[in-house]
């Protein structure tokens, strides 16, 4: 399956990249041992809003919908849980404290005065995020599409749909990057990743 075989070695297998799925995805004994936040995934475009939708319930899918940022950040921090949300600060300054101001104040606006129970980071949710992963990576070593639509057993269609998504996400966030460096009066001549790679 590799499309290219390295006597060294240097190239992943799919078995390698598949290892490190499951190891990433097996049970935790704390939060705190997973290396990469939900944020960090989000920012590279390994989960997409629609997606934050489908794990709240009616009650968080109002803060999932309005921002999806503060979303993700409450489930970062208090996933699992059930916090009581007051009207303001300074009884919500563990929420300033834990997400930044602009959260809180969001939080406190759409919840104040109730309980809000937080999803907790699914297993399966976090399995698509790692084997988004391993699909960009495995790319980035010159699998085509249809290697790895074959490998990971979906469509070809859907591989595409991963890597476009994956790419238009890293060049808004790259694109984000330099107008604020910009604003700051910095100058970021960074290259997309991506934008030399070719498209088999």
């Amino acid at each position: 399956m590799r499309p290219n075989d390295k006597s060294n070695g240097a190239a992943l297998t799919l078995g390698d990249v598949l290892e490190d799925v499951l190891k990433e995805t097996a049970p935790r004994k704390s939060e705190h041992t997973i290396p990469d936040s939900l944020m960090s995934a989000y920012r590279q475009g390994l989960f997409w809003d629609h997606e934050i939708l489908e794990i709240a319930d009616e009650q968080f899918w109002v803060l999932a919908q309005k921002s999806p940022g503060t979303a993700i950040r409450m489930v970062d921090t208090f996933g699992g849980t059930r916090l009581w949300i007051p009207a303001g600060l300074p009884e919500g300054d563990y929420l300033q404290k834990a997400l930044n101001a602009a959260d809180a104040q969001i939080v406190m606006g759409l919840y104040q005065n109730s309980f809000l129970d937080v999803p907790a980071r699914h297993p399966l949710w976090m399995r698509r995020i790692y084997q988004r992963r391993a699909i960009a990576t495995l790319r980035d070593q010159g699998w085509t599409r249809w290697q790895l639509a074959h490998a990971f057993r979906i469509s070809p269609k859907n591989v595409t749909w991963i890597l476009r998504e994956r790419d238009r996400r890293l060049a808004l966030t790259l694109r984000m990057t330099r107008v604020t460096a910009q604003a700051d009066g910095r100058t970021d001549n960074t290259t997309h990743p991506r934008e030399t790679g070719s498209n088999k």
